[in-house]
């Protein structure tokens, strides 16, 4: 399993090796093949799925496709060959329903705003590796350079890129903003701005190490998960207060709030709940798993 996607109509989607998309349209009880046509499928990296109905999948190699009937049918809607056999994109996004941006490896953004039918150039960014709409509307793009990295905010107007943030700290996943408006984010450590983005600073207090870290708020408590366990803090990331024994020991993978508030962790030894903001957890299921990724819709929650 590399990539989940629920449609409109609550349809599960998962995306796996040689083109092959698993459907499920009763919670995942059972399951069916959409096999997607490209010569030589590999894996399929990303879904999307938009309000419309339309369901997105980027193979490796092979570029984007389309399908407007919940996954029977797919088009290729773009790549991009140069130099190489194979297609060169390296990213792909669904930012609204109608809006997409692909990356390619040497940085080059194109975009479409007609659901896929069409696509422009729109600039350069060397090192881009995520695109995402920051609270108010902006779409940035991330990017990493030697050193540091930082994010670019997209002009719709002319259809160009301009420098929002350039630092030590390259901005590449888990966007999230408290009741306040303070930012987190992860790094090469968890960093957070105090200024819609335009800034960004290292969050101290903890001592360990980052790695494999996630991070979600949930009421005025930021939640971090860790090599470690998961740690919670009450005053923006200063200080942090590990979980409790039931879950301390666990290396945790994946964070999410749920629309009732509850928040989920995904670990080595399964998935845990908490009610309280991460001041007690208990263990839900997949005891002795490893969970890598968690989905979560107003009907239900899906995890791999």
């Amino acid at each position: 399993t590399y990539c989940l996607a629920v449609d409109s109509s609550g349809a599960l989607y998962v995306g796996s090796y040689n083109g092959t998309v698993h459907n499920s349209t009763d919670k995942g009880k059972t399951w069916q093949v959409l096999k997607i046509q490209a010569k030589y499928p590999t894996t399929v990296t990303a879904l999307a799925a938009n309000a419309r109905g339309d369901l997105f999948a980027w193979i490796d190699d092979f570029g984007v496709f389309r399908s407007q009937d919940r996954g029977k049918n797919w088009e290729h809607i773009f790549s991009y060959k140069r130099n190489l056999p194979w297609d060169e994109i390296k990213r792909f996004a669904l930012v609204d329903d109608s809006t997409l941006f692909t990356a390619t490896y040497d940085g080059l953004i194109f975009h479409s705003v007609d659901y896929g039918t069409s696509w422009v150039q729109a600039g350069v960014i060397p090192g881009v590796n995520t695109f995402s709409r920051l609270p108010g509307g902006k779409i940035v793009a991330g990017y990493v350079r030697q050193g540091g990295g930082g994010l670019y905010e997209y002009i719709p107007e002319t259809n160009s890129w301009k420098l929002y943030y350039d630092g030590e700290y390259s901005i590449y996943q888990e966007l999230c903003t408290d009741l306040d408006g303070v930012m987190y984010a992860l790094s090469k450590t968890l960093v957070r701005s105090f200024d819609g983005g335009r800034s960004w600073h290292s969050i101290g207090g903890y001592k360990g190490v980052w790695h494999y870290a996630t991070v979600c708020v949930s009421g005025k408590y930021v939640i971090a998960s860790a090599a470690d366990g998961v740690h919670r803090s009450s005053d923006r990331g200063t200080t942090w207060e590990k979980g409790d024994v039931e879950i301390s020991n666990h290396l945790g993978m994946c964070l999410t709030v749920t629309p009732s508030g509850r928040v989920l962790t995904g670990t080595s030894n399964g998935i845990y709940g908490s009610d309280n903001h991460g001041d007690t957890w208990q263990l839900l299921g997949c005891i002795d798993s490893l969970v890598l990724s968690l989905f979560v819709t107003p009907a239900a929650t899906y995890l791999s």
